[in-house]
């Protein structure tokens, strides 16, 4: 369908990432459309009616294959909704039921400054278990993006610039 090939015609490609370290590469993991399986989505945007839901993983990964999770990993996921309701759903995603998820799972979350992309956007912290991970969430024309990374060789402000390649694709 047209709205499958335009999902995958916004998807990051290796070239929007930031430059590896020397010895790395950027290595797609996953890439996957669905129309409604909703599962493998951020919580807080589960039963909300995706039409439509392409998800990518990325992580660094060293010339011998092995993939170095720790270094680097990162989520892009683009969620199709009717107009009329992207905007409330990004407001549960975003508002009182991402402060219930954090709480439920014992995660710490801190709200960072608008990393302003696209019509509308917020960006978080997530520490727990050790590990930290970063998302950015944000809207344009009909689509909900969301970003999530993790990673020792990057730091947060490498990826607000990423968001915006993401969101300059939707024309």
């Amino acid at each position: 369908t047209s709205l499958v090939s335009s999902l995958r015609c916004i998807t990051l490609s290796s070239e929007d990432f930031p430059s590896p370290p020397p010895g790395t590469s950027w290595v797609k993991i996953y890439d996957r459309l669905s129309e409604n399986d909703e599962s493998s989505i951020w919580p807080t945007l589960q039963n909300h009616k995706a039409l439509a839901i392409h998800s990518m993983v990325i992580g660094l990964s060293a010339p011998d294959g092995l993939s170095w999770a720790q270094w680097g990993h990162l989520q892009q996921y683009i969620l199709v909704y009717p107009q009329n309701k992207i905007i409330n759903v990004f407001e549960a995603a975003t508002g009182n039921d991402i402060v219930k998820y954090a709480a439920q799972a014992k995660i710490s979350l801190q709200e960072l400054p608008d990393p302003t992309v696209g019509e509308r956007s917020k960006a978080f912290k997530l520490t727990g278990q050790g590990d930290t991970l970063y998302v950015i969430f944000f809207v344009k024309k009909g689509f909900l993006e969301y970003i999530t990374f993790k990673g020792e060789k990057y730091e947060y402000q490498a990826f607000p610039p990423l968001a915006r390649k993401a969101a300059d694709k939707i024309q």
